[in-house]
């Protein structure tokens, strides 16, 4: 398209009036008068050679001009400071040299990162891989990295931006990235920076299940939890490709396939054990949910076995012993102020990492007493709760809403800012933590390096307040849990009057009562209007001479239960779930669970083989 494109043929983004403009007077704007001095500095040197503008008329190309107002519109909704903007219009300013000379395409999505990348090095004489800061990976190991430069990978993210605005009326179903936007209508709980992409799966069979799967799962699981089930999803898929591409549907799968796929997963890959029955049991629910839902090309049997995934009776308690905790207030003095901070609230008040980086200073309340006390929103639950302060934290949290205030004019949106004033983000924070641990050799209780873990003062806190005498009724509501049964993730037990003390809870099966309800959506059989529908077949009882059952519900003891054929799948799903649950009881010695599960299991066989016999 020509340069003096007519303006009828030049794309209209829906973005407010003052980002159309060709240049953006950005001095003028709250994101620089709001800004530090040395946030400010940094602009005023990326744009001098404009004036101090954002300046668009550097794009000849009018079309594609319009393109980088929506992406640069798009980039500064993030929320990103003036600082982080001028590094983006470097990247913007060298972008339009390339799309100057080259006048190949008319709009941004055409073009690609690789020839970007020969532009950039030959015509530009710029790095196309940079190094980058060394990671301290798992295994507190230094490991020196080397990545694209950032102004190569800025045309991919105009592309997605870009893309995402072309396709915003595709449903959902049919985009391959589904971001938060796209989430919310679905569940309004999801978290804002966590997407899910099905792009690299091979198969477009297995692309749409995993799909469909992650849709149902949305309806109950915020997108965290399902990025989580998709990860595994996506390494099957990715695995099975190599191992024979003409398996193009989990129709055509077996138990020789599947028993390869854990020998890959156990020796070839080296996994540990967690993360390996993690995985199994992650694709036992993609598979059964499929068969719930009754989706296309999809396993007609249960191709994974409680036997696949093993349970160890006694694992390492995941907490800090007191030289760890004693090695960690040592190099606090080296953290960054605001880093030792939250370290700090972490040691004490045994929260969770999310809930201080989102803490934010409405949530702080103060009671008549003088004394404080947070307000704690947690979406999983969907539910508030109360952790009262110690006046140490309390003063702490205080002076750094009161810091945040002088330093940048204005109410903060979070009680802990990085030094940009921006949300600090978990990935980074850990990151400082865990490289500041390898710098100092901080020590573990074997005598190898100490990984930071933001979850482990959580378990610390945990096991101090059990072992100290708390309830488990209290610690829970201390914590914040939602259960008494989750409690038993984070506890060590150093007493056996604790023992004792926490033995009832241990015996209730919240897993199995959750399991139980497994619905199926198939059309009920005809039956007589008499009876009265549960959940999983149907109740027999004389109402009109007895009354409605009080205790209706699951019924598989109960004589008057009737078993229906339309839900043999519920019941088979349900076998699968009580034996995985026995196995577990039996590798934990808990014996209430254990007995519980037997008899449930000793019920559903009779079930499913009463049911079996009448299809016969």
């Amino acid at each position: 398209m020509p340069i003096n494109q007519l303006k009828s043929d030049l794309p209209e983004f829906d973005i407010p009036e003052q980002y159309k403009a060709d240049t953006w007077a950005i001095k003028e704007w709250a994101i620089y008068t709001q800004a530090t001095e040395k946030q400010q500095h940094v602009w005023d040197i990326r744009s001098s050679a404009t004036d101090g503008k954002l300046d668009f008329t550097l794009c000849n190309n009018l079309y594609i001009r319009e393109e980088l107002k929506y992406v640069m519109y798009s980039i500064l909704e993030t929320g990103i400071n003036v600082s982080t903007l001028g590094n983006n219009y470097d990247y913007l300013k060298n972008l339009c040299k390339y799309i100057n000379d080259t006048k190949k395409y008319n709009s941004l999505v055409n073009f690609t990162q690789s020839s970007y990348a020969s532009y950039y090095s030959i015509k530009l004489r710029r790095k196309v891989i940079v190094k980058s800061s060394a990671t301290i990976n798992k295994n507190m190991e230094k490991i020196e990295q080397n990545k694209t430069n950032k102004g190569i990978t800025f045309l991919n993210r105009c592309i997605k931006i870009l893309n995402d605005y072309y396709n915003r009326e595709l449903p959902i179903l049919e985009r391959d990235v589904w971001r938060a936007k796209h989430m919310k209508p679905i569940n309004p709980t999801v978290k804002t920076g966590i997407h899910l992409d099905f792009t690299d799966i091979p198969q477009k069979s297995i692309k749409q299940n995993a799909k469909e799967f992650c849709l149902f799962k949305l309806g109950s699981c915020d997108n965290s939890t399902v990025c989580k089930y998709l990860l595994h999803i996506r390494n099957f898929a990715k695995w099975l490709f190599n191992y024979d591409p003409a398996i193009i549907h989990l129709s055509q799968l077996n138990r020789d396939i599947m028993e390869d796929y854990f020998f890959y997963l156990r020796i070839e890959l080296d996994c540990s054990d967690h993360y390996a029955n993690l995985g199994i049991l992650q694709l036992k629910a993609f598979f059964e949910t499929l068969m719930i839902l009754e989706c296309d090309n999809i396993p007609e049997n249960f191709l994974i076995l409680p036997t696949d995934y093993t349970f160890k009776s006694k694992k390492e308690a995941k907490y800090y012993t007191p030289e760890e905790s004693q090695n960690i207030t040592n190099v606090m003095k080296y953290m960054e102020k605001t880093d030792a901070k939250i370290v700090f609230c972490l040691k004490i008040l045994g929260s969770r990492i999310s809930e201080l980086l989102d803490l934010k200073p409405s949530s702080v309340y103060a009671k008549d007493d003088n004394s404080y006390y947070l307000k704690i929103y947690q979406p999983k639950v969907k539910r508030e709760y109360i952790k009262v302060l110690p006046p140490q934290v309390s003063d702490l949290i205080l002076s750094e809403i009161n810091k945040n205030r002088r330093k940048y004019n204005c109410e903060p949106e979070y009680v802990f800012l990085s030094e940009e004033g921006s949300k600090i983000l978990y990935s980074s924070f850990t990151k400082r933590l865990n490289r500041l641990f390898y710098d100092h050799q901080v020590k573990d209780r074997n005598g190898n390096l100490l990984r930071f873990q933001t979850h482990r003062f959580r378990a610390t806190v945990a096991t101090n307040l059990v072992n100290a005498g708390y309830g488990a009724k209290q610690t829970a509501e201390i914590l914040g849990q939602s259960s008494l049964e989750s409690l038993t993730h984070y506890i060590h037990i150093h007493d056996e009057t604790v023992i004792k003390q926490l033995a009832p809870r241990l015996a209730k099966d919240d897993a199995l009562i959750r399991n139980i309800g497994l619905m199926d959506k198939i059309s009920p059989e005809t039956i007589k209007t008499t009876y009265t529908p549960l959940c999983n077949g149907w109740c027999i009882r004389d109402v009109s001479n007895l009354g409605v059952c009080k205790k209706a519900n699951s019924c598989l003891t109960c004589g008057l239960f009737k078993p229906s054929i339309e839900f043999l799948n519920n019941y088979e799903m349900q076998l699968q779930d009580v034996l995985a649950t026995i196995e577990i009881a039996r590798a934990n010695d808990m014996e209430v669970l254990l007995k519980k599960n037997l008899k449930l299991k000793e019920d559903l066989e009779r079930i499913i083989r009463v049911v079996k016999e009448k299809l016969e």
